[in-house]
């Protein structure tokens, strides 16, 4: 239960952090490390683009600075180098590597 709903700068409820909160445990880990294939595609991928050396898979791509044009050139690369056909529009719902990795292995399923 929680006292306020999450709401973005324009006052609007933020459904990100809705379907964030649903997806991922509750009690996060700031230093938790890739447990799957998907997310160990993933990581890499997210700590070259944001150019740092520690990235919990668990953090949020807006949190870290990422703003729309840069969620179309990740999910360029997350295409190119993993060969999955998703939308940009996963990153807005799914905004951490852990979140995105679920979504990208239901898309190889569906393949």
């Amino acid at each position: 239960m929680w006292d306020a709903l999450p709401l973005t700068a324009n006052g609007k409820v933020d459904r990100a952090s809705l379907a964030r909160h649903e997806e991922e445990p509750d009690t996060e880990d700031e230093n938790a490390r890739p447990a799957t294939e998907e997310e160990q595609a993933l990581h890499p991928l997210w700590k070259d683009f944001f150019e740092t050396s520690s990235l919990s898979v668990l953090d949020n791509f807006f949190e870290l600075g990422g703003d729309s044009l840069q969620a179309v050139r990740l999910m360029a690369k997350v295409r190119k180098e993993l060969d999955v056909s998703l939308p940009v529009s996963a990153l807005f719902s799914a905004p951490t590597v852990r979140s995105l990795a679920v979504r990208v292995q239901e898309s190889r399923a569906a393949a």
